[in-house]
């Protein structure tokens, strides 16, 4: 066997990995920016 005759796939297979760890990582960071912007509803005590 050819030395590095493996390394060509192994590091697309970790491009790829890493790759979707940061869209996975940019969608949660998008989406709890966009969480904390929203405006939220606080429930005001009822007084009878």
């Amino acid at each position: 066997m050819k030395r590095g005759y493996l390394v060509p796939p192994v590091i697309i297979i970790l491009a790829l990995i890493m790759f979707f760890v940061a869209l996975v990582l940019y969608l949660n960071s998008d989406l709890v920016r966009n969480v904390k912007n929203s405006p939220t509803s606080i429930p005001s005590p009822i007084v009878q």
